[in-house]
């Protein structure tokens, strides 16, 4: 595909414009969230669904956030072979501003999942309290919704420009091209850059805070100097397998015939590369914990990986996360099969959901029994219809190409 057909693909997707964001299955998928959390709060359970909740919670933002980041990283090291699925990756800032509204829902319900809410630690008291956490937590939301939307915006209206460059604008996209030409494409590339930069480093610095005070403080007593950078990368892993899920659909797109093989190579490169680093990150914080053997913090090790039903489940985990990428991705032909990387990716995915189970629940409900039933799927089920309402709003209104990056070139020219 050369650079003219690419530009007309582009044109013929936008201008088709698929008004019809809520397809019945999203419906299904949403309102079967609805009801189990409605449900399950009038059944009384209310520890339970808000558990569910917060799960679901720090997975999905993970994930979203995590797939932009997965954007920055490749405009940073001019991975020439990454531009035709940057903007899948930058897809899914779209459900960014919608976690803002949802964490009031953890607000609201947060004397059930934090315990110190009710019974403060004095010794932490500065810094665990309920308006100071929610402080933290909302701003850490807005500046990474309000810098992630900036930069996939820039990126958007360098694209415009270049495919309407000397033709006539839709409607809706007037505005956002107002005073702005093709002559400032390259002046906005470099502009890019420099906001990629700053877009990594709040991401390491709000992701941290949002995992000691969304998971970490859910058991008080425990610190992991580590644990911030350990669900970073978890969640930068996570978003690298979402990225190849939604890839894997768009090549079906008149304009995904510009992604190939090659592209799901090397996204399965990077997904090996960072199922090593992630069951790094979890080994360096056990080994530290298992060498010092300090009660204090060998306690949430052993609930989780001795007793039932969580030992169980971190083998799954184990399983699912790393063991089984770690074998499966050696193989380069599954690497550049598009079917076998959705799978694995699937499978990474609900490893990962799982982990964060293993996480969160022994500290809010501390179940004797398998904590996985109804309310933990429907609620999950919802939040998946919402992900995908968001992303498709945002595929159906925007070139899914970086059209207006000097670099897609080399990627319509076949080289690496």
């Amino acid at each position: 595909m050369n650079r003219e057909q690419l530009r007309q693909a582009l044109t013929t997707s936008i201008e088709a414009n698929d008004k019809q964001i809520f397809k019945p299955y999203i419906i299904a998928l949403i309102a079967v969230g609805v009801v189990g959390f409605m449900v399950g709060m009038l059944a009384g359970e209310i520890q339970q669904v808000m558990q569910a909740y917060l799960i679901n919670f720090v997975f999905w933002i993970g994930i979203a956030q995590g797939a932009v980041i997965l954007s920055v990283v490749l405009r940073l090291t001019n991975a020439k072979w990454g531009r035709p699925i940057m903007r899948i990756a930058e897809s899914a800032s779209a459900f960014l501003p919608v976690t803002i509204l949802l964490f009031i829902i953890i607000m609201l319900g947060g004397e059930k999942l934090f315990i110190w809410i009710n019974e403060p630690v004095a010794h932490k008291a500065i810094y665990l309290n309920a308006p100071f956490m929610y402080s933290r937590v909302l701003v850490s939301l807005l500046l990474m919704t309000g810098l992630s939307l900036f930069y996939v915006r820039n990126s958007v209206r360098n694209d415009l420009a270049a495919i309407y460059h000397g033709k006539l604008v839709p409607e809706r996209f007037r505005k956002l091209l107002t005073n702005y030409d093709v002559s400032r494409i390259e002046k906005s590339n470099d502009k890019q850059t420099t906001l990629s930069v700053i877009l990594a480093i709040c991401y390491a610095v709000c992701y941290s805070f949002l995992a000691i005070d969304l998971i970490m403080s859910l058991d008080p007593h425990w610190v992991s100097t580590l644990f911030g950078a350990y669900y970073f990368i978890g969640s930068f892993y996570i978003g690298i397998a979402f990225t190849i899920i939604m890839a894997s659909y768009f090549i079906e797109r008149p304009e995904g015939k510009i992604i190939g093989s090659k592209q799901f190579h090397d996204l399965g490169k990077l997904l090996f590369g960072f199922a090593i680093v992630n069951g790094d990150f979890f080994y360096s914080q056990f080994l530290v914990i298992w060498y010092g053997n300090l009660p204090e913090e060998t306690h949430y090790i052993i609930e989780r990986t001795q007793h039932e039903p969580w030992a169980t489940m971190a083998y799954i985990v184990l399983l699912l996360s790393f063991v089984a990428p770690f074998i499966i991705l050696i193989n380069k032909k599954i690497k550049m099969n598009t079917v076998a990387m959705r799978w694995v990716s699937i499978g990474i995915l609900l490893g990962i959901w799982l982990e964060r189970t293993l996480l969160i629940a022994p500290s809010v409900s501390g179940n004797t029994s398998f904590p996985i039933v109804w309310i933990q799927i429907t609620i999950t089920l919802g939040f998946l219809g919402i992900i995908v309402t968001s992303i498709k709003y945002f595929w159906s209104k925007y070139p899914m190409v970086v059209y207006g990056d000097p670099l897609l070139k080399h990627s319509l020219e076949g080289e690496k």
